[in-house]
């Protein structure tokens, strides 16, 4: 079953993960559910959905543990990391695993007319996410 999350994410960092040059994507919260996909939407100036990507795993600790495990593929600077996560005691990451590059960009509006950009995230309906997956590059095969 596919679990996938709509994340939104500056387009700088897009890249860097489009490039694998990021490979973990840190969060303050982590969704009630863990999902299988995360659907990545490019905030402004692109803001439209430009890829999925397949979750490893999600890793919970504290900050500097975190770092120690995840900075070498982190992306950002360890300034930036810290600044982040400032005044927290806890730091997530999601691993992020095979990406997939949409043939078309696709506003929300595209997708569902009722979808709007989530601050951090938002679970996806099968309908929307299968919408999604029809745009695909490379089609993905469902986890077992």
């Amino acid at each position: 079953m596919n679990i996938p999350l709509l994340i939104s994410i500056y387009p700088e960092f897009v890249e860097k993960i489009v490039t694998r040059q990021k490979v973990f994507e840190y969060r303050k919260a982590l969704p009630s559910q863990r999902p299988t996909h995360l659907v990545i939407y490019a905030t402004s100036p692109v803001q439209k959905v430009v890829a999925i990507v397949e979750v490893e795993d999600t890793l919970t600790g504290s900050p500097s543990g975190i770092w120690e495990k995840t900075g070498k593929s982190a992306g950002i600077s360890r300034a930036l990391f810290r600044q982040y996560f400032a005044g927290r005691k806890t730091a997530n990451a999601f691993q992020l695993g095979n990406i997939y590059s949409l043939q078309n960009h696709l506003a929300l509006a595209e997708i569902n007319p009722n979808l709007v950009a989530p601050q951090s995230y938002r679970f996806l309906g099968d309908a929307d996410f299968e919408m999604i997956l029809a745009q695909l590059d490379h089609k993905i095969s469902a986890p077992q």
